[in-house]
């Protein structure tokens, strides 16, 4: 279920709204609520009790009732129905989805980490680079001018929940704040606001050829995952596939002044310990973490050498005695 999802009053005049409500009010009113229970990626699993549980568990709409408006979004092509190993997901043009869910960075929606497949055919092609959303002319849910006719209700900083104007039917709206850009941050770091108005500019993420220091120490820290964790989500072990990783690598060397090497030893530790071992699954978690890591391996090394040290200061007869006694050749004459 999304945390947040921004729609807005436009759908009120849209035709495919506009012919869904003339069908069925219904499944043209449950349009709003149904934006919510797409995922980050514009995707969710078109199964009609499941949407029910989740998405409805208030509203006396049953699962055939669903079932009959997936097929009329489908038809007015508000979303793609598609089926993957026998199951059917729903799917929205992600170029249009990121025009209006803009607080979604750019850098999670590169690295698919959804719940449902992607489409194979999609009907919007398979762009590697999507437009951003100043770029786009078209709206989501039909062209006009009043994107912004929205009443909002702000229960917190962190929650922000957007209902339309009193209208039949609601559709997805831009994000008052603008566009999200690529920076030089990693993937977990928070993306700075930009001013409204201000033109955002697209930063595109560079690809790390195989001879690349990037690219190699990306595909050491796979490999270091995989072997404690066989069925970890990793990218495909190629220069297209650990772009990000290489990038955010990248970013440390270039960016936090750490050495290759420095690099990779962390991730050789990180990876042998018992608790970062399945903290540390991402470069850019990696780089997040640093100087927290750095702290726990020198504490470690520390405590390893206070056990040691205390050996070295012992007398070598009494050591010798140590010996004898553990050896079970010291008989009690033998101390007086």
């Amino acid at each position: 279920m999304g945390r947040k999802r921004y729609i807005t009053s436009d759908m009120s005049i849209d035709e495919r709204i506009a012919n869904i409500a003339s069908e069925n009010p219904v499944a043209a009113l449950m349009w709003p609520w149904f934006i919510t229970g797409f995922d980050d990626w514009g995707r969710m699993e078109a199964v009609p009790m499941k949407i029910k549980l989740s998405i409805f568990p208030a509203f006396p709409y049953t699962a055939k009732d669903i079932e009959q408006a997936i097929e009329l979004y489908a038809a007015s092509g508000l979303v793609h129905k598609y089926e993957v190993n026998g199951k059917y997901y729903l799917a929205i043009d992600p170029q249009k989805y990121y025009k209006y869910q803009t607080y979604i960075r750019s850098s999670k929606r590169e690295l698919d980490d959804s719940n449902c497949p992607p489409p194979p055919n999609p009907p919007w092609g398979d762009d590697e680079e999507l437009q951003t959303a100043e770029d786009s002319a078209e709206t989501l849910l039909g062209d006009n001018s009043h994107a912004d006719a929205r009443t909002c209700a702000q229960g917190s900083a962190d929650e922000r929940i957007c209902v339309p104007s009193p209208s039949p039917s609601p559709s997805l709206s831009p994000s008052p704040s603008g566009t999200s850009t690529t920076s030089e941050q990693s993937p977990d770091e928070p993306q700075e606001p930009q001013n409204e108005g201000k033109k955002s500019k697209r930063h595109i993420i560079p690809l790390f050829s195989e001879d690349t220091v990037q690219y190699q120490l990306a595909m050491f820290m796979r490999q270091c995952i995989l072997e404690n964790l066989p069925g970890a989500k990793v990218p495909e072990p190629s220069a297209k596939g650990l772009k990000r990783w290489a990038y955010d690598i990248d970013l440390m060397i270039r960016i936090d002044n750490r050495s290759p090497d420095e690099i990779r030893a962390l991730i050789d530790w990180s990876h042998r310990d018992s608790f970062w071992k399945a903290n540390i699954l991402s470069p850019g978690k990696l780089r997040e973490k640093w100087d927290t890591l750095v702290a726990h391996r020198q504490r470690e090394f520390d405590a390893k050498k206070a056990r040691e040290e205390p050996k070295k200061h012992i007398p070598r007869a009494f050591a010798s005695l140590m010996e004898l006694s553990a050896k079970g050749g010291l008989r009690k004459n033998d101390t007086g």
